[in-house]
């Protein structure tokens, strides 16, 4: 008999052993308090919360209290999402202090991509699209700042996010024989 249950309780010991080796099947990711950007508003709000982060971030490279001028580079192809939130950008940006100007050659570059990360095919599905938001400022090839912001997106909204890629026009002369 004593044989007999110290078999069990070794099998049993094994069992538990085995399924400790067995890595769980992930389940949904935990929630992370993240910023919902739905509406223009939230648009205006990231770029202001964007401009602010920046304002701090480059407070040491400001020179004798002059305004540290930016040239923001707008991306070729965009969405409705970034051509509103470069405006807003710029907007904000000047309200914080910064200096502004459409020549890339006078002011320090500041460049930012926007990436669209749709999780409609994926495991989850009830969990919302999400869009990546990455801004640099750099001197030479120095980076001065860069700030990463994520956003939740509603999926029915990723049109708005999705860059239009500029149309290409070229004109034509058709000669008769």
């Amino acid at each position: 008999m004593k044989v007999l249950c110290t078999l069990l309780i070794a099998g049993f010991s094994l069992g538990l052993v085995a399924c400790a080796q067995i890595p769980a099947i992930a389940d949904r990711p935990p929630a992370v308090p993240q910023e919902k950007i739905w509406v223009a508003q939230h648009w205006e709000d990231a770029a202001a919360h964007v401009a602010e982060r920046l304002a701090t971030g480059l407070r040491s490279v400001r020179r004798g209290g002059q305004p540290l001028v930016l040239y923001v580079d707008k991306p070729q192809a965009t969405s409705p999402f970034e051509d509103a939130f470069h405006q807003f950008l710029l907007t904000r940006l000047l309200a914080q202090g910064f200096g502004i100007t459409n020549d890339p050659n006078a002011g320090l570059p500041l460049k930012y991509d926007v990436q669209l990360v749709s999780h409609s095919n994926s495991r989850y599905p009830s969990v919302d699209d999400e869009l990546i938001v990455n801004i640099s400022v750099m001197n030479g090839d120095r980076y001065l700042s860069r700030l990463s912001n994520i956003y939740y997106i509603a999926p029915y909204d990723t049109a708005m996010y999705l860059a239009q890629s500029p149309v290409v026009t070229r004109r034509m002369e058709v000669v008769g024989p």
